[in-house]
């Protein structure tokens, strides 16, 4: 790591982003990024808005890792849900890693290497265990570093009341297999992005919304039963795990 990223992340006004390097089987790379904008990192393009997130990376005594999970939303553009189910993904090498987003040549700082163990599907996200643990960090940390928020939105550590954060409803109109509107959701746009849908329909599921505008639901995933009209349905809003946003418990 470079004295000038090293120096930046000892300030108190922090501009880092975390980037994943995915290296396929087949040696194909895709990059991903959790910042609002796509980022060049070494003449490798990585991508915004991929809704990739990671588990905390908990180290013990002698600081090799444990118990990191990466996970994902399925979109069409990237994370195809048809070649998580082949296999496309299964033991692709991934490097995570930090950079100022203000000034990349400060360089990066690696916080874990690994190979994917076999990729899961659940609710229109992938989740894949990291395996070969044990890369070192560049600097010495106790016992947790974690750029984000580590809990899940409303969940025991959380501590938000998912109630305040979710609604009842029923579809208004079906748009196609992906959208649908509903006239009573009041939320401003963006409210529900990256928020779960359970519908109550012959059978009940979840899915992961894409996008939520002008009372369009888009969902990330074609549902594994159709919508109806008149369906019923409940919608959980998520967190962009940022520690200056404010969430009301």
């Amino acid at each position: 790591m470079q004295t000038k990223l090293k120096n930046h992340l000892a300030g108190e006004l922090l501009t880092i982003a975390t980037c994943w390097k995915l290296t396929l089987v087949g040696g194909k790379v895709m990059g991903f990024t959790d910042y609002d904008e796509d980022l060049n990192v070494n003449n490798i393009l990585y991508k915004s808005s991929s809704g990739f997130t990671a588990s905390s990376i908990i180290l013990n005594s002698d600081l090799r890792t444990d118990n990191l999970e990466i996970e994902g939303i399925l979109n069409s553009a990237d994370i195809k849900e048809k070649d998580v189910l082949s296999g496309r993904y299964d033991f692709a090498n991934i490097e995570i890693f930090l950079v100022n987003y203000k000034d990349l040549s400060q360089g990066i700082m690696n916080l874990h290497a690994g190979t994917f163990g076999k990729v899961t599907l659940n609710s229109g996200k992938f989740i894949a265990e990291i395996r070969g643990l044990g890369t070192k960090l560049e600097r010495s940390i106790t016992e947790l570093y974690s750029p984000v928020c580590r809990a899940q939105f409303c969940d025991n550590r959380c501590k938000a009341d998912a109630k305040k954060f979710s609604r009842m409803s029923t579809i208004t109109k079906v748009i196609d297999e992906r959208r649908f509107e509903d006239t009573n959701l009041i939320e401003s746009d963006g409210y529900y992005k990256h928020g779960v849908v359970k519908f109550f329909s012959s059978a009940t599921f979840e899915v992961v919304v894409k996008e939520y505008k002008n009372k369009v639901v888009t969902l990330f995933a074609s549902p594994p039963h159709q919508i109806s009209t008149g369906d019923k349905y409940s919608i959980l809003a998520d967190c962009d795990k940022a520690f200056l946003t404010p969430v009301a418990d």
